[in-house]
């Protein structure tokens, strides 16, 4: 049976100070905001009633998990119509053909290098102001980080919610040791960092008065100067976008989440060398599982290696890789399907579950396989897990 040594990440939470919920089943424990955490000794049976049947009290905790995503959503909506309003998708446009690529957002990339030389690239005033507008709105950068850090956490939401269902629903059980822990301590961090962003968003929300909605004569003097080509207004250029990072540094260290940055910096830091740990070992991983039934030719010292000795490689470098890192979908998949290799399809369905459901997609609900949206790969291991 493999171990996961998770002590050091779920000790550093901090999850201990007892949480009373009223007619709850599940023994919370009080996160730092006040708010139920599940803790760092969270047991199978008690996550997985939750999970299944919560009662009236334990779903109240629920829906308050659940009701996050949509909440962070409708931020990013937010801000996305507010750039609209102001004109910075279409001062974007003119400069970028490729706007409307879902895969690719070069709002950012665009707007830097813009504001790294606006004096050469033929900006109208229209273009400029919004230029001017948006280089000096410390708050709008602040809630750029604050969107930015809050995806992240939604993610480790969205995987840890997927591989409870994988478990609850699917064929993906959490039964390694340490493995449920691990997740409820990335859970149990993330739900905790997206309230604080969340609270932090109300906050720097825009409104009147700020500086990208009522320019200044500063504003406008410098727009004027990027019409004409007027590199003489390269300094004062330069202390207006000093001026408004430093702001945004300001208020950035101000916010909830600053504070609990500094708060839980070791545990981030153990989060993200997780992280890093399993894409060094997806990296091996991929030179030596079986791709599309084949295995490639090895050059060194793997050359010598069997099959099975390869997946036997596999499958030691998935688990360590998933001892710190969980929500490595590609782990997940490569793992199950070295198992199917020298094991059984039975051992191999429970982390090709896991994968598919880290991609969204269930084998019980029909919407989520429908022909024509899944990759090669999702395809091949739908067809491992049904068979």
């Amino acid at each position: 049976m493999v171990t996961f040594p998770i002590s050091s990440l779920a000790a550093a939470l901090l999850l201990c100070m007892p949480c009373s919920v009223g007619g709850a089943d599940y023994p919370w424990v009080g996160d730092l905001d006040g708010q139920p955490a599940f803790g760092s000794k969270a047991q199978l049976r008690q996550v997985e009633k939750f999970w299944r049947k919560p009662s009236t009290a334990d779903q109240a905790v629920r829906l308050a998990l659940a009701d996050l995503l949509p909440r962070f959503e409708l931020e990013v909506a937010m801000a996305r119509a507010e750039d609209q309003r102001q004109g910075i998708d279409r001062l974007v446009l003119a400069f970028h053909s490729d706007l409307e690529d879902p895969e690719f957002d070069p709002s950012a990339l665009v707007l830097e290098e813009l504001i790294i030389d606006p004096f050469s690239v033929g900006l109208n005033a229209q273009y400029a102001l919004i230029l001017v507008r948006v280089a000096g709105d410390a708050r709008r950068q602040v809630r750029i980080w604050l969107l930015q850090e809050g995806a992240q956490e939604v993610r480790e939401l969205t995987a840890a919610y997927s591989l409870l269902n994988s478990h609850t629903y699917g064929l993906g059980r959490l039964e390694e040791v340490g493995l449920l822990q691990l997740i409820m301590a990335r859970l149990d961090l993330a739900a905790l960092r997206l309230r604080a962003i969340l609270a932090d968003l109300e906050v720097f929300q825009e409104g009147p008065g700020s500086e990208l909605s009522v320019p200044n004569s500063d504003a406008v003097r410098l727009a004027q100067a990027f019409v004409m080509g007027e590199r003489e207004a390269g300094g004062a250029w330069s202390q207006w976008v000093s001026g408004a990072k430093q702001s945004a540094r300001d208020f950035q260290s101000g916010t909830k989440l600053a504070a609990l940055n500094k708060n839980q910096a070791a545990t981030l830091a153990l989060r993200e060398a997780g992280r890093k740990k399993a894409v060094q070992n997806l990296v091996q991983m991929r030179e030596l599982a079986p791709a599309d039934g084949t295995f490639p030719l090895l050059t060194g010292s793997n050359a010598r290696l069997s099959r099975f000795e390869r997946c036997q490689e596999v499958v030691r470098l998935g688990l360590e890789a998933l001892a710190r890192d969980p929500f490595a979908a590609e782990v997940h998949q490569l793992v199950g399907i070295s198992l199917d290799f020298i094991r059984s399809r039975r051992d191999a369905a429970v982390y090709l579950d896991r994968y598919l459901h880290l991609k969204g997609i269930r084998f019980y609900d029909t919407w989520t396989v429908a022909p024509g949206i899944l990759t090669t790969a999702e395809q091949d291991a739908l067809l491992r897990v049904l068979s």
